[in-house]
């Protein structure tokens, strides 16, 4: 991918340069540009079916690894900002990086939230405005 997309932006760079240069109407440079943007767009086309049926195809989410990151993430804690205010959101995720807990457990030992409004108020699927029906 990185070879097509270094070849691409040669051919940007191409375009860009015969098409400063040209002349009036007269421009002898648009033989190269054609070439130089059909090239791309080939190369492109091959290269998105070549990654996608060799690198992406069958790639499935492993739900446990993802449950065990999003309840281990700091950054989660801004959610809880219009809650508890952002200095104290702040204390709790110092203490998340030092004790090496996630917030949520954090959350659920200090009962800043019950876990029905940890459920309302802190789903990624809530907070990212992702329907995941729509993933399925």
């Amino acid at each position: 991918m990185n070879l097509v997309a270094f070849r691409v932006m040669g051919n940007d760079v191409t375009v860009t340069m015969a098409a400063h240069h040209g002349q009036l109407q007269l421009n002898a440079y648009e033989p190269v540009e054609a070439v130089a943007i059909f090239e791309s767009q080939q190369l492109m086309t091959e290269a998105m079916a070549m990654l996608r049926t060799r690198c992406i195809d069958g790639i499935t989410v492993n739900e446990n690894v993802q449950k065990h990151n999003i309840d281990r993430t700091v950054g989660i804690v801004t959610a809880l900002n219009p809650i508890m205010g952002h200095e104290k959101g702040d204390q709790l995720a110092t203490e998340a990086y030092e004790t090496d807990k996630g917030i949520l457990e954090l959350i659920r030992e200090k009962k800043i939230l019950t876990d029905e409004e940890i459920r309302e108020m802190l789903d990624p699927a809530a907070l990212t405005g992702l329907n995941p029906e729509n993933y399925n």
